[in-house]
């Protein structure tokens, strides 16, 4: 199930999902008006958090919308995604 949550410092949060294996997917938009781009956070099973952007993808570290996306799951109660 999708949710929407308000826009955050960082970006906007447009949609978290719950798969079917346990992980939580939540999607963040980000930058300035013409140049948004939404990218996807997974935290999966084991509870590690992975981010599509490439801050993540080529530091191989923590980036914001990770810390968003821990935000906004220890705010959503269990069995609302």
């Amino acid at each position: 199930m999708a949710r929407s949550h308000k826009a955050t410092g960082t970006g906007k949060v447009v949609a978290t999902h719950e798969l079917d294996s346990g992980s939580i997917v939540v999607v963040i938009e980000s930058g300035v008006p013409g140049s948004r781009r939404r990218y996807n956070v997974k935290k999966d099973v084991f509870g590690e958090f992975t981010c599509t952007c490439p801050d993540h993808v080529y530091r191989e570290r923590q980036c914001k919308h990770i810390a968003v996306a821990k935000g906004v799951i220890q705010a959503t109660p269990k069995g609302e995604f």
